[in-house]
C-alpha cells in the first residue's frame, strides 16, 4: 500500500530542510509526485472487483469498508448507480464525491 504524506508532514519537512540548509526541492518533488499519483487514478468496477482491489484504488476506503461493499453487492445484486454506495454502512456522500471518477459499474 502506498504511503501518503499529509500537508502537515510536508510543512514540517519544509521547515526542517530550511533549518538544515537543504532547500525545498525534495519537498516540491514529493508534493508533485503526490499530485501526479492522484491525477492519474485508476478506475475500479465495484460490481466485479474484490475487496482488496477496491481498498487499493479508492480513497478513504479501507479493507473493512471494501468488504462491506462486496457483501452488499452479493446480498443485493450489482450496483445500479454510484450513488447507491450510500446504502453501504460507512459510505457517505463525501467518499462518493472523492471517488466518483474512479468508480465504474461496467
Amino acid at each position: 500500500m502506498k504511503t501518503l504524506i499529509s500537508t502537515q508532514a510536508l510543512k514540517l519537512l519544509l521547515v526542517a530542510s530550511l533549518a538544515l540548509g537543504i532547500g525545498i526541492t525534495p519537498v516540491r518533488l514529493l508534493a508533485e509526485e503526490h499530485v501526479k499519483e492522484h491525477a492519474v487514478a485508476k478506475q475500479v468496477n465495484i460490481n466485479k472487483a474484490d475487496a482488496q482491489t477496491i481498498a487499493d484504488l479508492l480513497v478513504g476506503i479501507g479493507v473493512a469498508k471494501a468488504k462491506a461493499i462486496v457483501k452488499f453487492r452479493e446480498s443485493h445484486g450489482p450496483f445500479k448507480s454510484i450513488d447507491q454506495l450510500q446504502e453501504v454502512n460507512g459510505i457517505g456522500e463525501a467518499i462518493i464525491a472523492t471517488n466518483r471518477q474512479r468508480i465504474t459499474l461496467e
